[in-house]
C-alpha cells in the first residue's frame, strides 16, 4: 500500500479536485483507491 498526500498552506487552491482526479486516474488503471479529505487547518463542526 502506498500513501500519497496533497498539502497546501492555503485553502481554495483546488486540492480536493486534484485528489479526486488522481484517484480516478489510478482507478482507471486497475488500482484500488481510497481517498479521504480532511481540513485540519480549519475544521468545521459537524451539523
Amino acid at each position: 500500500m502506498k500513501t500519497i498526500t496533497f498539502y497546501s498552506y492555503k485553502g481554495g487552491v483546488g486540492r480536493t479536485l486534484a485528489v479526486a482526479n488522481t484517484a480516478r486516474y489510478l482507478a482507471r488503471f486497475g488500482q484500488k483507491v481510497v481517498i479521504m479529505d480532511f481540513d485540519l487547518e480549519a475544521p468545521r463542526p459537524a451539523l
